[in-house]
This record gives C-alpha cells, structure tokens and sequence, in this order.
C-alpha cells in the first residue's frame, strides 16, 4: 500500500518502527479501557500543493486505508501492533476543500465488527481568542463555552486547558476545580482536555482520577504546529470526563 506523503508522515513512516516503543503503553491504557486516538494535523506549508495529504479524493483513500491498517488494524506498523480506539482530525478552515469527509466516509464504512471513534476539534485555540481564561475573570471563557455547548447540543464539546503554568491560558488547579469545572460540568455534552506533557498530564489527571472523574486519553498527538502560533510540537493529548 502506497504510504501517503508529505513531511509529517514521512517523519512518522520514515522513521521504521522507532515509535513502537509505545506499543506497550497503549496496550496498558486500552486494558485499563482508555481510549487511544491517533491525532492528526495539517501542514500549512502543503495546503495549497498537490502534495498534500487529502488534496484528491484518491489522495484522501488511500490515507484513509494506511490509516486503518497501520493504526487501527492491529497489524504491524508505527506504533507497533496495535489496534487504536479511533482518529482525532485535525480543524480545517472552511473552502480548503481537503477531501477529510471522504478520509472520515471511508474509516467510519471500513467496519462492523468494532467501534471504531472518530473525533474533530473547531478552530478555537485556549490562546490567542476571545476564550482565552482570565485568572479571576473567567467570564470570557464561560461566555464562549455556553454558546458552542448550547449550539452544537449533540456533539461532545472538550475544554481544552495545559497543564503547566509557563503556557498562556493555564488554569490554576484549584481555580479549575473550584470554579471552572463547576460551570463547565452542567453542560451535558462536556468534556476536558489536557494540552501538556505525559509526565505532567498523568499527575494532574491521577488527582482528578481521585476526586472522581473518569479519565480517557487522546494519545499520540503526531502533528506539526503552525509556526506562526509558537505552538511546541505536542505528543500527548490527555482528556477526563
């Protein structure tokens, strides 16, 4: 099968089997019944090229059937052989026209044996945006909150915070849980997710963990940031419930 191209897979593909290493550790979370997602992303610099990943219906196919058999298949691939839970896609501007219905089309027809997830994020950063989290003056974030959970009633909608204080938009932990989650736990279509490091993730959630939330992971975040955003290169994607 033809791998598909452009410089975030090649990094990934190219690499032979290095990320493999995680093999274990997503087996563990998928035992402890965590759903693992592999994230997706967009190269802007290719966007307008006839490289890019969805830039053709047949482009978009066959990324959508590497993607099924070397992530979602349990066969050999990057990460070893496992079987991950689903595929986060990445947020794309409208009139790009990148084809990701036909990627999204092909993984959700490819199977009835299993569920397989398929999860999306709109463009609304936590830095840079009018929902952006004021220390003492959460009213911008909650304004905003309110208007995506009232007007997208039948999709998850995730809070997206980091987790270390040097990152704009942090939330200090007891702010959080005192007076954010609060607020953000009456929508009925909520949802949390933490932007940060494994190590850092898994201390925040573990103490979440204990006051009674469950937790879930987006794993495996393997995307380039837009340079233009002075957004570091994020490998984990923690999120609770």
């Amino acid at each position: 099968m033809a791998k598909p191209q452009g410089s975030t897979w090649e990094a990934i593909v190219g690499a032979g089997n290095l990320c493999s290493i995680l093999e274990s550790e997503i087996t563990y979370c998928q035992t402890q019944k965590v759903k693992v997602f592999l994230s997706l992303g967009i190269d802007r610099t290719l966007s307008t090229t006839n490289s890019n990943l969805t830039a053709s219906p047949d482009a978009a196919e066959n990324l959508a059937n590497y993607l099924l058999e070397n992530f979602l298949s349990g066969k050999s691939g990057p990460l070893g052989n496992v079987s991950l839970d689903g595929i986060d896609f990445p947020a794309v501007s409208d009139g790009e026209n990148l084809h990701w219905d036909e990627v999204v089309t092909a993984i959700n027809a490819s199977t009835t044996a299993r569920k397989i997830y398929l999860s999306a994020a709109p463009i609304c950063f936590f830095y840079q945006n009018p929902c952006i989290y004021t220390p003492g003056n959460p009213s911008n974030l909650f304004n905003e909150w309110n208007i995506w959970t009232k007007n997208v009633p039948n999709s998850l909608i995730f809070l997206g915070v980091v987790a270390t204080k040097e990152i704009a938009g942090y939330i200090d932990y007891f702010e959080l849980i005192d007076d954010v989650l609060p607020i953000v736990r009456q929508s009925s279509n909520y949802d949390m997710m933490f932007k940060d490091s494994v190590d850092v993730c898994v201390k925040v959630m573990t103490a979440l963990h204990r006051m009674g939330y469950t937790v879930c992971v987006q794993d495996l975040s393997l995307y380039q940031s837009d340079a233009s955003m002075n957004d570091p290169l994020v490998p984990v994607r923690c999120s609770l419930s």
